[in-house]
């Protein structure tokens, strides 16, 4: 697991940093990671943000985006990759300031985090390491169906077009992790 009590404190309100990174409007989807493990696929998140309607952001944090890839997402206006970033304080922001956390692939300990800020998780149907154990289908997070954008999207709209969804499962999110 991860020792939460060494992460840097983030004192901004959610609402306050997404006005910082200039997301006030959008619904984040959240990913970091690195893709280039895992059986992560990058090419997944490009699809997803093609079908994106709306004020939904999806925001990539990590290493291993192939160049091809780079190229492909500089062209979509709902999928911002930042590259690598090590700064702890910066990805704590990240996390506060998403709305949902979203991982095609393998998760591994970003789920812990992901939790920890309250983020309802979204994974693909895979084979996944430990981590996984903490993800209570529908009650935290869902599955989406290996290789399938539609399912993985329709999880999306479930939790974003239900206020009351969301708000059980975030709530269910830092209770797991808190608890477990």
């Amino acid at each position: 697991t991860l020792n939460f009590d060494v992460f840097p404190k983030v004192e901004l309100a959610k609402e306050v940093l997404k006005k910082k990174y200039n997301l006030e409007r959008e619904i984040v989807l959240l990913c970091i990671g690195r893709m280039d493990t895992n059986n992560r696929k990058t090419t997944q998140l490009i699809k997803l943000a093609e079908q994106l309607n709306g004020n939904i952001r999806i925001i990539l944090i990590g290493p291993g985006v192939s160049k091809n890839e780079k190229d492909i997402i500089n062209k979509n206006s709902k999928i911002d990759y930042l590259g690598p970033i090590y700064d702890q304080k910066i990805i704590c922001e990240y996390y506060k300031l998403s709305d949902i956390f979203v991982m095609p692939g393998a998760i591994g300990l970003a789920i812990n985090q992901a939790f920890y800020y309250k983020l309802p998780v979204i994974i693909e149907d895979v084979d996944h390491g430990p981590e996984k154990y903490y993800l209570k289908e529908g009650v935290n997070g869902f599955l989406y169906k290996k290789n399938d954008i539609s399912d993985f999207l329709s999880k999306i709209n479930y939790l974003i077009n239900g206020k009351n969804n969301y708000k059980i499962m975030s709530k269910n999110a830092k209770e797991t992790i808190m608890n477990q």
